[in-house]
């Protein structure tokens, strides 16, 4: 079949559980995600190409998210949160992340994090 290369940005260094060429099965780990890079905070940034050529076809990828039989197609740009899907882009001023201390609305869920964590 048509290979395609997957690339994990903002990962944690050395924390790769597989190498070049294994397969995968669902629910394996593959890495631990990091604050590396240009990134307020960790998170999962995945590309799919046909080759690892630059300005290679970017592969579309369908997600489920919790379990859920509902496939969902991102699309450059979107961001997705493990429980509630689809939402806003978080908020910028002049293309720069605002700090999350600077904004005024925190979703439920980061306010159940914050919680779990005192």
């Amino acid at each position: 079949g048509d290979e395609v290369l997957i690339e994990y940005v903002h990962i944690e260094a050395h924390s790769a559980q597989v190498e070049v060429g294994d397969h995968v099965e669902a629910g394996q780990v593959l890495c631990r995600t990091g604050d590396v890079g240009f990134c307020p905070e960790p998170h999962l940034h995945i590309e799919a190409h046909r080759s690892s050529e630059p300005g290679a076809p970017s592969v579309p990828l369908g997600w489920r998210l919790g379990g859920s039989e509902e496939v969902l197609y991102p699309e450059a740009g979107d961001f997705f949160h493990p429980l509630h899907g689809r939402v806003p882009v978080p908020p910028q001023q002049d293309g720069v992340q605002i700090p999350k201390e600077e904004v005024q609305e925190i979703d439920a869920a980061t306010e159940a994090r914050k919680g779990s964590e005192t």
